[in-house]
């Protein structure tokens, strides 16, 4: 059933060449208008995406990932002021529901991969977000900080349940309309010529694939700075409804250790002299 939320509007920039970050590849198979030497036919095909998040420090590089529980992971430093990269593979329109330590980054709310207000992003582009938005003119950076000193930590109090068990994880679902896609797919066939077929577009690129809890990583609220957004209605019926087809990637500080001496500082042990020996 087709359904109609509320999005964040921001402009995005067209995908450059493919990065190292969190992905997941995504089938969906809708239908499609296929040009084999003079005839023209319609078939339900299936077109697997590469949907990627990434996490960047100010300067724009990706952060270094590693892998913990089966997905992406970056070491976080505290006070470091960070912001994700969603990027939508897609040739039509998609919406993005950014969630930061479970939270929603438009709502600051708890929500399920298909609640709450999304970001739209334009076909093939990449949208970047610095932080939490507050208004629709203003936002907060998202800077990494200690769990009992995070967002969800003090938006605990407002659920009367405690929000930071949830902290050091950033995720990502991705709606769309499957009759967007098919229109797509009518003005840019698939063209087969012979045994080979191919795409009048480019094909989504292949990407390659302790602390105690008091002292875990969460995601604060810093700076506030301008980032003008509006709200307008966006119709999708596909997309990532359950949790486990989102993009997520998790976060954590390094672990802490005691600095290793390379000797004891005491004297020997005497051991017993004559008989008592």
């Amino acid at each position: 059933m087709t359904k109609n939320c509320l999005v964040m509007l921001a402009y995005g920039v067209l995908l450059g060449a493919p990065i190292a970050g969190a992905s997941i590849s995504y089938s969906f198979t809708c239908r499609t208008k296929v040009i084999r030497g003079n005839d023209v036919f319609y078939e339900n095909r299936a077109h697997p995406y590469v949907f990627r998040v990434e996490v960047c420090g100010d300067s724009g590089v990706a952060k270094a990932e590693g892998a913990k529980w089966g997905k992406p992971f970056i070491e976080a430093v505290p006070g470091e002021r960070y912001c994700v990269r969603l990027h939508n593979p897609l040739p039509v329109r998609a919406a993005a529901n950014l969630v930061i330590d479970g939270l929603s980054s438009v709502s600051g709310e708890p929500v399920a991969p298909e609640g709450g207000s999304k970001w739209i992003l334009e076909g093939n582009t990449e949208l970047t977000l610095r932080g939490w938005q507050v208004s629709g003119k203003e936002a907060r950076r998202f800077v990494f900080t200690e769990r009992g000193e995070s967002y969800a930590a003090w938006r605990s109090g407002a659920w009367g349940r405690d929000l930071s068990v949830n902290c050091g994880v950033i995720a990502a679902a991705f709606f769309w309309s499957k009759g967007d896609l098919e229109a797509w797919f009518e003005d840019h066939p698939i063209v087969e010529r012979g045994h080979e077929a191919h795409l009048s577009r480019e094909k989504a690129p292949a990407v390659p694939g302790c602390r105690s809890s008091a002292d875990s990583a969460g995601t604060g609220m810093g700076g506030r700075e301008s980032h003008p957004v509006q709200t307008v209605a966006f119709h999708y019926d596909s997309g990532m409804y359950l949790a486990r087809q989102a993009v997520v990637l998790y976060y954590d500080f390094a672990p802490v250790r005691e600095r290793p001496t390379p000797f004891l500082e005491r004297w020997a042990v005497e051991m017993p002299m004559g008989r008592d020996r």
